[in-house]
């Protein structure tokens, strides 16, 4: 999807191609500044404090690329403060709430961590997420400058996807795929690929969440465009369908299923195939005794666990951990520093032992909010049908949610990169609709004073111009 639409569309005045060329340039900054938050991902504060930092040149390389993500804040913060006056609305919403989440868990950091640098590191990284976000939205544009960065996310997912399935090996990783594809394989306690270039393995579940967005992703696209991306979109489909199975990540696999739920209902065209294929499905899953197989590979044991995780001792002892700072948490990566040592894999655990209470409400509000403004936008809104509107990003926003039950979105990581964009997306549509209701209430209240003026204004804001 372009950043800015074609030129030959609209009427400008004399002058009016300095400011788009203007638009252009910030729309494009923009995103080299998302693309440098991701140039950070994998790797850490941690190769720098190695004694000899840098034994080699790939170390060096490695160090230098855990800061990015800090540089990308750091410009983006002096864009904002350049600013004449900061668009309101941009720290009004879910962004806005994220980023005091993360203030608040810098705060902790530099008060209790006992590694106050690397625990400020990772807030400063999730801060400068959500501030790049938003300037993003600060764009003379911000409908579109939101769909580009959320397409651009959706292509790094299926970038990520292809490059560990295919460029991994290539570049001395391990494979994640099974020996046997067509073997139903159980893993208990999930696996890690062995280490690259200086760089951690990839996770089964990291695979598995790269899987999801990107088929959630197309999903929401093989109804929309050209035949030929429409025939794309479903390859992609089938490849993230096929690596979910391969990751075996269950809470994905639950997210996914979600996911893809809410977008075939969403559309009353789609509800008749959803069902007519579920009916079927469950019939044919059913004669074939594919239940009890999934059975046991969803519990893994042959016994339910509601965590699917395992990990409840680890939320009993996150809750012990969050008792010692309850207002303000103990800084980022506290389940880290402090025991149990290990990631608490539940959202709304992890937020707490992080930032306490205070940094939990507004990462809970945030949260809660874009779900309020998707359901407003989704059913209330008078602009339901209208073409600017992703039907990926209802089924994306289910997919996390479901996600923080049994694992973290709530510090620096793929599933932070993943649901920015999509409260973004939510934020910039939902100040659109009020700013539409606005002008058309204004339009109906003064009728001798709106003219073709208004009425041309409220058309375009609706078509995302």
């Amino acid at each position: 999807m372009p950043l800015t639409p074609s030129l030959s569309q609209h009427r400008t005045p004399c002058g009016a191609g300095t400011s788009t060329s203007r638009h252009q340039k910030a729309a494009w900054a923009s995103v080299a500044l998302w693309i440098l938050i991701w140039a950070g991902y994998n790797t850490g504060p941690w190769v720098v404090a190695r004694p000899g930092f840098p034994a080699s040149k790939l170390e060096f390389f490695q160090g230098i690329r855990a800061f990015f993500p800090q540089l990308a804040g750091w410009l983006a913060l002096l864009w904002l403060l350049l600013q004449q006056k900061v668009k309101s609305w941009t720290l009004e919403g879910p962004l806005g709430l994220m980023l005091l989440f993360s203030l608040v868990g810098v705060v902790s950091s530099l008060l209790f961590s006992p590694y106050e640098f690397q625990s400020a590191y990772w807030g400063l990284a999730f801060a400068s997420t959500a501030l790049v976000a938003i300037v993003i939205l600060s764009n003379e544009r911000p409908v579109e400058a939101a769909s580009a960065l959320l397409t651009l996310s959706e292509f790094i997912a299926v970038f990520m996807m292809a490059g560990i399935i295919v460029g991994m090996p290539l570049l001395g990783g391990s494979s994640v795929l099974p020996g046997d594809p067509l073997a139903l394989h159980s893993v208990t306690s999930g696996y890690a690929t062995a280490g690259f270039l200086g760089m951690a393995g990839t996770r089964n579940t990291g695979f598995a969440r790269y899987a999801a967005v990107a088929g959630l992703a197309a999903l929401g696209r093989i109804w929309r465009g050209k035949p030929f991306y429409r025939l794309l979109w479903l390859g992609v489909l089938v490849v993230a369908g096929y690596c979910l199975f391969a990751a075996q990540g269950r809470s994905e696999i639950l997210g996914f299923a979600a996911g893809s739920f809410i977008i075939l209902m969403l559309r009353r065209s789609r509800r008749a195939i959803l069902v007519v294929w579920g009916v079927m499905l469950t019939a044919l899953m059913a004669l074939g005794h594919v239940f009890d197989q999934l059975w046991d590979y969803g519990t893994r044991t042959g016994h339910f666990d509601p965590s699917l995780s395992g990990r409840t001792v680890l939320w009993q002892q996150g809750w012990v951990l969050f008792k010692h700072s309850p207002w303000i948490g103990l800084g980022f990566q506290a389940d880290r520093y402090f025991p149990p040592h290990q990631q608490i894999s539940n959202t709304l655990m992890h937020a707490l032992v992080q930032t306490g209470l205070l940094g939990t409400l507004a990462f809970m509000i945030a949260m809660i909010l874009a779900i309020v403004l998707m359901v407003k936008l989704y059913v209330t809104s008078q602009t339901t049908r209208s073409a600017i509107f992703r039907d990926e990003v209802p089924g994306l926003l289910a997919f996390f949610i479901v996600l923080s039950i049994t694992e973290s979105t709530a510090f620096f990581s793929a599933s932070w990169l993943l649901l920015a964009p999509v409260l973004a997306y939510i934020q910039v549509l939902a100040w659109q609709q009020k700013a539409l209701r606005a002008k058309m209430s204004y339009a109906r209240r003064f009728p001798h004073l709106a003219g073709p003026g208004p009425a041309l204004r409220a058309r375009e804001a609706a078509e995302g111009h």
